[in-house]
């Protein structure tokens, strides 16, 4: 039975019509790899959770699964150093397209670190067919036959074919208003007029590029307890530090007399919200949150995330972010009725975003019987045409790991790289300062 695709994954079509976009995640794993029963357990793990092959028919915007005899799994060689060789192998996986014929939604790739005694997982998932949630889930699945600890409850199918988006958030859809929605996208469009436009080098193609970093140790526990502090959340530390990074590298824009402020996107799980359990569903759920800061540059780092904290505050009493998604449904009504063209200059023209973010925390707890074989998890983003750059910050137990991505067309190598340094040094500054915050200032309600 097909089912349509939902506003967020019609706007992701678009996008791919420009350039894939995938995203990935990265499994650290104890011990040496088993190829064989790695494959083994890909196979079976897709096949009992009815993730086979994905026919997608744009015409009508509606997708549905085969079962696929077989799934592949690729070994990865490379040499030293072994995260160079991993991330050259998820950037030029992030920028192969899926085939447009049927075809599993995701690849498999192990890369074995002899020196280490470790091994790495990597998934690479076309994110129009599923969201980091439901990578989870499959993933789980997979890791639990690989080290052959069964876990009661998942052996039976995944929910491939989801319920109708708009029946699940009917009671959002009712509150929030398709009129209302549509003049919100209005609003947001004027506010982006008074936003920063990122600059296309001239020199710059059509890749993506990827970077992957450790934070230091200890940054995220640090960074958790300065936040408790403040009574601000981790997520607001990274949106806070983020804008200011992004303030840095973009020194020009504080001479122009309009254009001086800054518009930041983050990535929303929005299953929580559904009107039915979802913790079963390997589908797409996900909301947008925009962030706009008219005066980034004004006040200190603690003003900076206090004015941060209480844009994302107010975004999750709204739940706009939910839907009617007023953007993706004017884009994909105007793709489907008069072929509208998807670029980047028209996202820079009508929608100039600086940058984006994703953040999850994993505790080891959510693999279960696996935990002590998984020692890092790591997710690596896909940018769209909409953003230059998009940061994926994943903690997992007490490591904090960060997946970047960014065009060539947007950012060199030393930029992305300066624009992470000023990042991480922000988030310092903000677990440095917690005490002094913690007399002064307090985040608005």
């Amino acid at each position: 039975m097909p089912n349509r695709l939902n506003p967020f994954q019609q706007t992701m079509a678009m996008w791919e019509e420009m350039h894939p976009y995938n995203a990935a995640h990265v499994v650290h794993l104890r011990g040496r790899g088993n190829v064989a029963r790695l494959h083994a357990a890909i196979q079976g793990a897709c096949q009992v959770a009815g993730v086979g092959k994905f026919h997608l028919d744009l015409k009508e915007f509606h997708y549905h699964y085969e079962p696929a005899e077989y799934v592949e799994l690729r070994e990865i060689k490379g040499k030293d150093p072994v995260i160079e060789t991993l991330r050259q192998a998820v950037e030029g996986e992030l920028n192969t397209p899926f085939p447009d014929e049927p075809h599993h939604p995701v690849r498999w790739l192990v890369l074995d670190d002899p020196k280490t005694e470790t091994h790495f997982l990597v998934v690479i998932y076309r994110h129009l067919a599923a969201d980091g949630f439901a990578i989870r889930l499959l993933v789980r699945r997979v890791l639990n036959r690989y080290f052959q600890t069964p876990l009661p409850g998942e052996d039976g199918p995944l929910q491939v074919v989801p319920p109708d988006y708009a029946r699940l958030m009917r009671h959002h859809y009712r509150r929030l208003g398709h009129v209302k929605a549509l003049l919100r996208a209005i609003n947001t469009y004027f506010q982006l007029r008074r936003v920063h436009r990122m600059r296309e080098r001239r020199d710059g193609g059509e890749r993506s590029h990827s970077l992957i970093f450790d934070a230091p140790k200890g940054c995220i526990e640090r960074l958790a307890a300065a936040c408790r502090v403040r009574q601000v959340t981790v997520n607001d530390a990274f949106m806070a530090a983020l804008c200011r990074a992004m303030a840095e590298m973009t020194s020009t824009r504080r001479g122009q007399s309009r254009r001086r402020g800054l518009a930041l996107a983050a990535a929303v799980d929005v299953r929580d919200e559904a009107r039915e359990d979802l913790s079963n569903c390997f589908g797409l759920f996900l909301g947008q949150v925009m962030v706009i800061a008219d005066e980034p540059d004004v006040g200190d780092l603690e003003q900076l995330l206090v004015r941060t904290a209480g844009q994302m505050a107010r975004e999750k009493t709204r739940k706009h972010f939910i839907g009617p998604q007023g953007t993706f449904v004017i884009l994909a009504f105007l793709r489907r009725w008069f072929s509208l063209r998807v670029t980047r200059a028209r996202y820079l023209k009508d929608y100039p975003v600086s940058a984006g973010l994703t953040n999850v925390r994993l505790d080891a707890s959510w693999f279960k019987g696996v935990a002590d074989c998984v020692l890092n998890y790591i997710r690596v983003p896909p940018t769209g045409p909409m953003l230059p750059i998009v940061l994926a910050p994943t903690t997992y137990s007490d490591r904090l790991s960060l997946g970047v991505t960014y065009r060539e067309s947007s950012f060199t190598e030393a930029e992305a790289r300066q624009l992470i340094d000023v990042f991480f040094a922000t988030l310092e500054l903000l677990s440095a300062n917690a005490d002094i915050a913690s007399s002064s200032i307090r985040p608005p309600h």
